[in-house]
């Protein structure tokens, strides 16, 4: 894992815009820049070289002394114009007098951020900017409560429903998808762990990731979770 810092003080940027960055720049070009004139709302802006295939973390904190937090941007690094890369960043706003910035990236598959899953979806970092999705927030675009990312992964598309059971395992996809569980796969044989009340019906379940239990109404059909 790579990590570059640049320090921003708010008061010191010029509002003069940076020459763009190159493949050739040192720690990646990464550079901030302000313009107020042209963005108003979102007057500075954190950008960078991005390597084709390396993945990218932004950090930041208002005090040196003070813990890193991820700011809440990652990207993939493109192929761009002639396979070298591409300039990458984002635009932002601050009322702070100070901010430190701090770039992570890595080619390394096995590296802990991209085996993370910051979002909680069950879909690690990595196949998430793999697919282009949002590593720090859940995106449901259809009605079916299962968020965009895990169909993605699983099943290529948003074509899914709920109910769904193509692994044929007696676990509805919104199930598997709160259990951290794979829809296209019979677990049965890696037993996860189910309960049921006297008529039979699914009142929870449980593996080595997370425990679910529901509440239902008097026909069976479930009302809460948690």
């Amino acid at each position: 894992m790579n990590k570059k810092i640049v320090a921003l003080t708010l008061g010191m940027i010029s509002s003069v815009g940076l020459h763009a960055q190159t493949a050739t720049d040192e720690n990646e070009g990464l550079a901030i820049s302000q313009d107020a004139a042209a963005f108003p709302t979102l007057p500075f802006e954190l950008t960078w070289w991005a390597r084709p295939n390396f993945y990218y973390f932004v950090l930041q904190t208002s005090d040196l002394t003070e813990d890193w937090s991820y700011h809440d941007y990652a990207v993939k690094g493109s192929f761009g114009v002639g396979g070298l890369g591409d300039i990458e960043g984002f635009r932002f706003d601050s009322s702070s007098s100070k901010l430190f910035f701090r770039i992570e990236f890595t080619d390394d598959p096995s590296a802990p951020v991209l085996l993370a899953d910051f979002d909680g979806d069950f879909v690690p970092n990595k196949a998430e900017l793999d697919l282009g999705t949002d590593v720090f927030n859940l995106l449901f675009s259809d009605p079916d409560l299962m968020a965009d990312e895990w169909e993605l992964f699983f099943f290529g598309d948003l074509d899914q429903v709920d109910t769904g059971n193509d692994d044929a395992d007696y676990t509805n996809n919104l199930e598997e998808s709160q259990l951290g569980l794979d829809p296209t796969v019979d677990e049965r044989p890696s037993a996860s762990s189910y309960t049921y009340d006297l008529l039979g019906r699914l009142t929870g379940a449980s593996n080595d990731v997370v425990t679910v239990s529901y509440t239902l109404d008097a026909e069976g059909n479930i009302l809460t979770k948690n």
